[in-house]
This record gives C-alpha cells, sequence and structure tokens, in this order.
C-alpha cells in the first residue's frame, strides 16, 4: 500500500467534496431543498473520482487499489466525523444519525462508491 497514493486521491476528492458543500451551504439550500442539491452534486463528485482514480492508480494491482481504495475511505470518513465534531458542534451519536439519514445516506452511498472506483477500475488487472 502506498500513502502517497491514498493521500492523493483522497485529498483531491475531499478538497472538491468540501468545496461543493460550501456552496451547496451557502448557496443552493436557499434555493432547493437538501436531497435535491445532493444529488445534483453527486454525479460531479463521483466523475471527479473516477477521473482522479484514473490517475492516482493508473499501474496498481488490483489488491493495492481495494486497500487503497478502502484507506482512502476510511480518511475521509474520519475528516467528516472531525469536521461534524469540531465545525458543527455534533456528538459522535448525532453525526451517525445523521449521516445514516436522508438526505445525507445519499453522500454516504456516494462515498462507498469513490471507495470501489480503484478497484472497479482494476477490476480483472493481477
Amino acid at each position: 500500500m502506498n500513502l502517497k497514493r491514498v493521500w492523493s486521491y483522497y485529498s483531491r476528492v475531499f478538497g472538491l467534496g468540501f468545496a461543493f458543500g460550501t456552496v451547496r451551504s451557502v448557496f443552493l439550500l436557499n434555493h432547493m431543498s437538501e436531497s435535491t442539491a445532493i444529488l445534483i452534486e453527486l454525479p460531479f463528485m463521483l466523475g471527479f473520482s473516477w477521473i482522479t482514480s484514473k490517475r492516482v492508480f493508473k499501474t496498481v494491482s488490483s489488491k493495492d487499489r481495494v486497500l487503497e481504495g478502502s484507506a482512502s475511505f476510511l480518511i475521509l470518513q474520519g475528516s467528516e466525523l472531525v469536521l461534524a465534531l469540531l465545525l458543527g458542534g455534533m456528538t459522535l451519536r448525532q453525526h451517525v444519525h445523521q449521516q445514516l439519514s436522508p438526505p445525507h445516506v445519499y453522500g454516504l452511498w456516494a462515498q462507498i462508491g469513490f471507495a470501489l472506483i480503484p478497484w472497479l477500475q482494476g477490476y480483472g488487472s493481477p
């Protein structure tokens, strides 16, 4: 497992997600529901994840793709938790409840997709 690749994949996608989340919170929620805003955002996030993964994991084995995609997902979940606790003023229980409730569960499913994309792109390779 290469932590440089893990960090590269995670940080690029997290950075875009943070920017989208800021735009959603500041501008879009005045004009549409949070569910609608998240569902509009998801194809862009998954598309960016696909492109980023293709570049970061270009010559990586399937085994390493699974490990590194999973590690990126764990770091992403940790980042979400830290932001919820420190910036959102939530407790751990509140954060978990929010993540498992619509509309946030849509984002969680997309984050699972983010973790699987490196593996899907390398499926069938040694």
